[in-house]
């Protein structure tokens, strides 16, 4: 199958309200405003403050009617299935909120209450009835049901527990399940009257025929146009979900508690794939989880354009319900989908292209003959060629110069052409070596950037010893600050010291200086003497701790003066200029390095172009030289023959046309007898498959239906077929 590319679209997302009796009291609804036809705003009863916001591609209010529905939602995906683009619709929501009678309807044969799919079924047959009549179309219908996780055909009960396989080409695909070929809208009525009549349907607390099974009615329509033999093929499916319930509120026990486990299982299933496909983070979306999901694969992320209905109901003791369905569809809203026009080859167009290519082929295959023939010629030797016409005088002698002439401008063509085969091979030659000097710059550059790449590497090695070397560079220079502020601490507590040790001596020739005196007077007295001896005591301790603090200073400047040594020793900064400098000019040479590759990519370029240029040239001119030998041999042979063969190719001629009118006339009798008997056959298979119309609505061989013109069938098989349901009861609002 070839498919164009499809353009990423999100799904549709609509949303029906369901309407309620007039009986019921306002103050049991659930305050819900429609405020466009695509918003719409839910005050929950438990915090009516807080109001919740939806938007949707379209609201559809309690009073819009089927026709609406049908217009708004299905119309545009009918145009589109007849174009050969697959599309789904479905529907989704809790137990009695409408989505049976939205895709089916209360009576498909009422035109007021009957749902999407038979308005869809009238809509594609009336678009079959207006296409071109080259068209001709070919549709298949299957009807199925997922029942506790088992796959019903509603057209044959007699097939339960269907499997689900897996293709490369198909996907997901249901085995075994019966498709059924139809050729009017009618046929697909009373399909649809029977898998409706076999679901399941059972009577709950909040549902009087609640569906307990996920319906999937399929449409497969194959379109295959005379004209061109190009083939389309589109599917269009309606699934119709089973609701979502509550046990509190359904009463469910038994066999009505396992079917309620299963339709919430599978329908949590498909809110986790359609939760994957919106998350962006997500790496695997679970579409394995059930069988719905799996059948539901293409629809949801896939080849499709698929439209979503979500029914709520306005009743307040569902507003929890009505608020999970409408969340539902605003992340549904979100998935996208790659849609795209189904186109197969068809067996005809196969065998048309399979005839163009050996109709090529075969012209391919006389145009080297005559290449080959061409280039026979040019190896014959100019002297052989000039003694040809000697075998047969008499029809060349009244053009001996003509033919002179001939001879002397073949054999200045086949020089020419010598010169030009030298030329070619010297020009060959010239490019092998061009070649070959190609292939050393190659080597050359591979060298270069082997060479690039280790200067590149020697660089970051570099790099990061600079790195390295700086960062002991930064350690020096804090620990050199730090340094720094000991020496002024230690310099400022020397001045300290000093100013003490000045204030101390003062003191001291102050005490000497009165003790010179006392000891003149004789009279030094004992207070005097303790106080002379306590300040000598003070004064050496003083002294003491003075020359203390000048070894630790001594000791910090000696330390400071090691590690500026030290750091000058390193000689770091000389070494980072050294290191750049050599960087620097690495980088230059790689940059010429460069430079110089880019010009000879330029000459190699260039050199190419010029080469294939004058190839060029040269197959032209070798062409044109070719096709003037050719002429020129063929004037050759007709001055050699044309005085003895004239005659003889007149009458062969005369005998061939002869031959070809008897057959010409004999081709004709035998086409106009194969017409007449295309047109038996034709109305012998028309009467055919009238009858097998007639005899059953479940076709299982292929019914082709042609375009245009096709309501004066439709109305004849209407007129055959017993296709009123048995029991219209039975399809009731749901």
């Amino acid at each position: 199958m070839i498919s164009n590319k499809g353009q990423s679209t999100n799904i549709k997302v609509l949303c029906r309200i369901r309407p309620l009796p007039n009986e019921v009291n306002k103050l049991e609804y659930s305050q819900i405003e429609i405020r466009s036809s695509n918003h719409l705003t839910v005050f929950p009863k438990t915090d009516p403050e807080n109001a919740l916001n939806f938007e949707f591609d379209h609201i559809f209010p309690s009073t819009s009617n089927q026709e609406n529905v049908f217009h708004i939602a299905a119309h545009s995906i009918v145009q589109d299935l007849v174009q050969g683009i697959n599309g789904t619709i479905i529907a989704y929501g809790q137990t009695a909120s409408g989505k049976t009678h939205t895709i089916t309807g209360s009576d498909i044969f009422d035109a007021n209450t009957m749902g999407l799919i038979p308005r869809v079924i009238t809509s594609v047959f009336d678009n079959i009835e207006e296409s071109d009549n080259t068209l001709e179309f070919s549709m298949k219908i299957s009807y199925c049901e997922l029942y506790l996780e088992k796959i019903y055909d509603l057209t044959d009960m007699d097939k339960k527990g269907l499997k689900i396989r897996e293709d490369r080409v198909r996907g997901f695909y249901i085995e075994k399940l019966t498709e059924h070929f139809v050729s009017s809208d009618f046929e697909v009525f009373e399909i649809l009257r029977v898998g409706t009549e076999n679901r399941h349907l059972m009577c709950t607390n909040m549902n009087s025929r609640s569906s307990r099974s996920h319906t999937i009615f399929t449409i497969n329509l194959d379109i295959n146009n005379s004209l061109d033999l190009s083939g389309r093929n589109g599917r269009l499916c309606f699934v119709d979900l089973a609701g979502s319930e509550r046990v509190s509120k359904t009463g469910a026990e038994g066999l009505r508690l396992k079917e309620l486990k299963n339709i919430n299982k599978s329908l949590n299933s498909l809110t986790s794939v359609i939760n994957a496909l919106t998350d962006t983070k997500a790496l695997h979306v679970p579409y394995r989880d059930s069988k719905l999901t799996k059948m539901l694969q293409n629809s949801l992320g896939g080849n499709s354009k698929t439209s979503i209905i979500i029914t709520v109901s306005p009743l307040l003791v569902n507003e929890s319900e009505t608020i999970s369905t409408l969340r539902f569809g605003a992340v549904a809203k979100a998935v996208k989908n790659q849609p795209k026009i189904n186109r197969e080859l068809t067996m005809a167009e196969l065998k048309l292209k399979l005839h163009k290519l050996e109709e090529e082929l075969k012209k391919k295959a006389l145009r080297i003959g005559a290449l080959e023939e061409a280039l026979a010629k040019l190896s014959i030797d100019s002297s052989v060629i000039e003694t040809q016409p000697s075998k047969n005088d008499d029809p060349v002698d009244f053009e001996s110069t003509e033919s002179d002439e001939f001879l002397i401008e073949l054999s200045e063509a086949s020089n020419k052409l010598t010169s030009y085969i030298e030329d070619n091979s010297k020009r060959k030659k010239l490019f092998t070596e061009v070649k070959m000097s190609l292939e050393d710059i190659e080597k050359n550059r591979e060298n270069d950037h082997a060479l690039i790449s280790i200067l590149e590497n020697k660089h970051e090695k570099i790099e990061s010893a600079i790195k390295a070397k700086s960062v002991i560079v930064q350690k020096l220079i804090i620990e050199k600050t730090v340094l720094s502020e000991k020496i002024e601490r230690a310099h400022a507590k020397k001045l300290e010291l000093e100013r003490t040790l000045n204030e101390k001596t003062a003191e001291n020739n102050d005490l000497k200086y009165k003790l010179k005196a006392y000891q003149d007077k004789q009279e030094i007295l004992p207070e005097t003497v303790e106080a002379i001896e306590e300040l000598k005591e003070k004064l050496v301790h003083e002294q003491h701790k003075y020359k203390k603090n000048q070894s630790e200073l001594q000791e910090l400047q000696l330390r400071l003066n090691l590690a500026l040594q030290e750091q000058l020793n390193n000689k770091i900064g000389d070494e980072k200029s050294i290191l750049t400098r050599e960087i620097n000019a690495r980088n230059d040479k790689i940059i010429a390095l460069e430079h110089e590759l880019d010009e000879i990519n330029e000459s190699t370029k260039l050199t190419k172009k010029i080469l294939g240029e004058d190839e060029s040239s040269l197959l032209i001119d070798t062409d044109a030289l070719e096709k003037k030998l050719k002429e020129l041999a063929e004037m050759y042979k007709l001055l050699v023959s044309r005085q003895s063969s004239s005659n003889i190719e007149k009458q062969i001629n005369l005998r061939k046309v002869t031959r070809l009118n008897e057959k010409i006339g004999f081709l004709e009798q035998e086409l106009q007898n194969k017409k007449k008997d295309l047109i038996k056959v034709e109305k012998e298979a028309n009467r055919f498959l009238d009858d097998m119309a007639a005899q059953s609505i479940f076709n299982k061989m292929r019914v082709p239906i042609k375009g245009g013109g096709g309501k004066g069938s439709r109305a004849y098989t209407y007129s055959r077929l017993s296709i009123k349901p048995r029991n219209c009861a039975s399809l009731k609002f749901n």
